[in-house]
């Protein structure tokens, strides 16, 4: 009659992954030897205290420990054990830590260490007390790994010195977390087989061969679908952070129509950028907005809402842009920014210190420039503002303004340690800027708004919260 000791390593005792492998292997053992005697050992059930190093077990009561506790029992069970199987998932690329409290309590069985320079072949470091030629060990272990190579190389290591290299049946079970999926039960079973015919030839006796060994280390899915399985848990297990942003038509990705009426798209793609970075934008954008009107807006939306992990800031350009109404009403004399320069910056600072505040970290979104030939051209369209052509035949001064108000926002970036998405430079690969904006010269078109996709996806990938 022989013997299987089993000595369950899962701090998830019985409804572990791995013993659903061992338990294929026991099967296929009682299927060759219908009398052997099986013993299993839980280590989560089990009060073992841990080594103290007193090396006792090596010289005052040699290959016997001074701790009296269940582990005395344990060493007996092991001398009489014919097979001995260790079964243990992988912890952080060792065995779970109760499980190396027993196996550090094994010493005991251990030859003396003597202070030798030795080369590890196939011999264990220290050798056992006790004749184990006809003594089987088997390590079957899983992960949620998509492989084993490299993986198991540290275990497998501490495996040939406690062992010997080859003197163990080493079953490492990559993507462990398949087996718990109904869903793949057929593939499962087909895997599940390869450890029930380990088990038989356990049980007759016989020696099993790489090709068996290298059978029931093989992936269970192919890498692709073991990726999109796994993201898809983690996706569902992790809660997705909440990215508010709060800006103008830019952050809508608005574009006119032929008609010139304005619509809001996802050209920036926004909603890919979720998924793809787990998070969920709540895009309270309004297109018009001066940074005037996005404080007060902005403090009665987070009135109702709860805090964000993220805040994304966006801003300007319609402060920037001028009162063409007043400008109109007084035959082009007076022309002023919808907001000052000087309240522009204290707007951004009062927003900037509301969420520091809360606690809530920033990103600001530094706007492009705009097409302003364009943008005039769209303006004279408008037969009050026809004197725009005399009044400014260079744009300059209008287009140095959006550099003197982007300044502004770099100052407040740096004084509030705020990251950045800065779509300044988004264009400068392109010859003929008015090729990516809509014809009112300052919404970028389609591929305009495109080109801003990797600027978000760069600060996306970056998220601290």
């Amino acid at each position: 009659m022989q013997r299987v000791l089993v000595i369950n390593g899962s701090p998830k005792g019985n409804n572990s992954n791995t013993m659903q492998l061992t338990n294929a292997v026991l099967e296929g053992i009682r299927k060759a030897d219908e009398s052997v005697n099986i013993e299993q050992l839980n280590v989560c059930d089990m009060d073992i205290k841990h080594c103290v190093g007193c090396m006792s077990c090596w010289g005052k009561t040699p290959g016997k420990c001074v701790i009296n506790d269940c582990m005395q029992a344990v060493h007996e069970s092991f001398r009489k054990a014919d097979i001995v199987i260790l079964s243990f998932p992988l912890y952080f690329f060792g065995m779970p830590g109760a499980m190396k409290v027993f196996v550090d309590r094994l010493m005991p069985l251990m030859e003396t260490y003597r202070g030798a320079v030795r080369n590890i072949g196939n011999d264990a470091f220290h050798e056992f007390r006790f004749d184990t030629e006809d003594k089987r060990f088997v390590v079957i272990s899983s992960c949620g790994y998509g492989r084993t190579e490299e993986i198991y190389d540290s275990l497998t290591k501490e495996m040939n010195f406690i062992f010997g290299g080859g003197r163990y049946y080493p079953l490492y079970c990559p993507q462990s977390e398949m087996l718990a999926i109904e869903q793949l039960k057929p593939q499962i079973n087909v895997y599940l087989e390869r450890y029930r015919r380990i088990g038989e030839l356990l049980g007759k006796g016989e020696q099993i061969s790489k090709e068996d060994i290298q059978a029931v280390s093989e992936p269970i899915l192919p890498q692709r679908a073991f990726e999109l399985l796994v993201n898809n848990y983690w996706n569902m297990m992790t809660p997705k952070k909440k990215v508010y942003l709060f800006g103008d038509s830019l952050m809508k990705a608005v574009m006119p129509d032929e008609s010139g009426m304005y619509h809001s798209s996802d050209a920036i793609g926004f909603s890919d950028m979720e998924e793809k970075y787990h998070f969920e934008l709540s895009n309270f954008a309004m297109p018009t907005f001066t940074t005037s009107q996005i404080l007060p807006y902005m403090k009665n939306i987070m009135a109702n809402k709860e805090l964000p992990d993220l805040v994304l800031l966006e801003g300007g350009g319609n402060d920037c842009d001028h009162d063409w109404a007043r400008f109109a009403s007084t035959d082009g004399e007076e022309l002023i920014n919808r907001v000052s320069i000087e309240q522009f910056e204290e707007n951004l600072r009062t927003i900037a210190e509301f969420w520091k505040e809360k606690g809530v970290p920033c990103m600001y979104v530094v706007t492009p420039p705009i097409d302003m030939k364009q943008f005039f051209r769209h303006l004279q369209k408008d037969e009050k503002l026809s004197m725009l052509k005399d009044k400014f035949p260079d744009v300059a001064p209008m287009e140095q303004e959006y550099k003197d108000y982007k300044a502004v926002m770099y100052k407040i970036i740096d004084e509030y340690h705020m990251k950045k998405i800065d779509l300044t430079n988004c264009f400068d690969s392109v010859d003929n800027i008015s090729s990516v904006y809509s014809a009112d010269g300052m919404h970028p078109n389609e591929k305009g708004y495109a080109m801003f996709k990797e600027a978000f996806e760069q600060g996306f990938a970056s998220m601290e919260y």
